[in-house]
């Protein structure tokens, strides 16, 4: 295969506006004003797909492709929603898809006869000591330390490679029972440099050099000592330029779960707080990512701003299964609004986030669609919102007529004239109900 660099960004792909357009949409990058056509929502969903597709399709056409990707299960709504799109209809001929999740990964498509699912067996104790052996070159692990290892590891490659390397570190001594004591372990051991990367769990499984440094403010040498400590730990990898990554994700989870609750969340604070001042306009482009941190961090009014512009985000771009989510965390983290006088009309916009998108996901018909569209008609009416009152009725109305309840379809209409003695705004003309025959 060509480096990636080169496959994917093929200079007929690149300078065909249909292919280019909607990828620079999706990775946040200003499109020339002459270059973004007047698409809906969902015109614009299928556009990303179609140009996504259309890059594997170049690629194919040049050689056979082996497309790898790694923990769906960890994956946005939209990636599985496009591979299940490929192999129903648009894979190229010559491409092969690896595709690599845990058991509990589900999808639609994952029953196709296109798919040929291949599980992961555990490693039998001979191939787990063959592991061993190869990371202890000068033997110095006797056959008892060795056999604790095969034995705790239970088949997996990961903790066999794992406990292999702690035992390493602590001369054979103790063998850790568990991935997390062993991960412990091995930070201790650290000295120094056990708060680094710790902070550096905070960030996530990828972080760049410049914003853990922004983050922990520690010394560019004590920095430098503690990456260089870490890589030479087999704890982290260089990922080119100044940026790395955990050994494995399970490494990062349990170097983040050594934090104490308050560290992590005056962590998380801090990383917030270098992605802004690194880059403002990350707060529009995935303000998904500030969300989660400070969500994390205990800071709730920032996180429930930042989680409503992500639900937003999501909707124009009609990514519904997204937009419920990042909505309904939002309105969860916003609980009891109290004394809170803005709470109330952002939990409006989120009801009017969260009611199209399950819509949109889920049906017409689906209880949680009323009571998203019923909530906003409260707040409206509670808040004098009367232009926005549209909106929910119009959903009410929607769902009682798909139910066959063509009476209380109109219900909705009859809250519309006490708007305009409310507020001093002009109230859209509701049709009257043609007279009986």
């Amino acid at each position: 295969m060509s480096p990636p660099s080169t496959a994917c960004s093929p200079r007929r792909a690149s300078e065909d506006e249909a292919v280019a357009g909607p990828l620079r949409g999706m990775l946040g990058m200003d499109a020339p004003d002459d270059a973004a056509p007047d698409l809906s929502a969902q015109a614009q969903r299928e556009r990303t797909f179609a140009a996504a597709t259309g890059v594997v399709r170049t690629m194919a056409g040049r050689q056979r492709l082996l497309l790898v990707l790694e923990d769906l299960h960890w994956a946005d709504p939209s990636t599985p929603e496009w591979v299940g799109r490929m192999l129903k209809r648009d894979l190229p001929a010559g491409v092969l898809l690896l595709l690599l999740a845990r058991p509990e990964f589900d999808a639609r498509w994952a029953d196709s006869p296109r798919v040929e699912r291949v599980p992961l067996l555990p490693c039998d104790a001979a191939d787990a000591a063959v592991i061993v052996a190869t990371l202890d070159r000068e033997q110095a692990l006797g056959p008892s330390a060795v056999q604790r290892i095969v034995e705790r590891a239970e088949g997996n490659p990961l903790f066999v490679e794992e406990f292999t390397r702690s035992a390493l570190e602590a001369l054979g001594e103790e063998i850790p029972l568990t991935l997390q004591e062993q991960t412990l372990a091995r930070l201790d051991r650290l000295g120094p440099a056990r708060q680094v990367l710790q902070q550096a769990a905070v960030i996530g499984r990828h972080f760049s050099r410049k914003l853990l440094q922004a983050a922990s403010g520690a010394d560019a040498a004590v920095l430098d000592e503690a990456l260089r400590r870490g890589v030479e730990a087999h704890m982290l990898r260089p990922t080119g330029g100044d940026t790395f990554a955990f050994h494995h994700a399970l490494l990062r989870d349990a170097a983040y779960a050594s934090l104490l609750r308050s560290a992590r969340q005056a962590s998380h604070a801090r990383v917030a707080q270098a992605i802004l001042a690194d880059d403002p306009a990350l707060a529009e482009r995935q303000p998904e990512l500030l969300a989660h941190h400070h969500t994390e961090a205990g800071q709730r009014d920032a996180a429930v701003t930042h989680w409503l512009a992500a639900a937003k985000r999501a909707l124009a771009r009609s990514a519904c299964v997204e937009a419920a989510v990042h909505a309904g965390t939002a309105l969860r983290l916003q609980g009891d609004p109290g004394a809170d006088e803005a709470a109330p009309a952002r939990e409006l916009e989120l009801q009017l986030v969260l009611a199209p998108a399950l819509m949109a996901v889920r049906g017409v018909l689906d209880p949680q669609v009323a009571q998203a569209y019923a909530r906003a008609r409260t707040l409206c009416e509670s808040l004098g919102n009367g232009p926005k009152l549209l909106v929910p009725l119009w959903g009410l109305w929607a769902y009682e007529l798909m139910r066959g309840e063509v009476d209380r379809a109109g219900m909705p209409r009859a809250s519309w004239p006490r708007w305009p003695t409310a507020r001093r705004s002009p109230s859209p003309h509701w049709p009257r109900r043609p007279p009986a025959a």
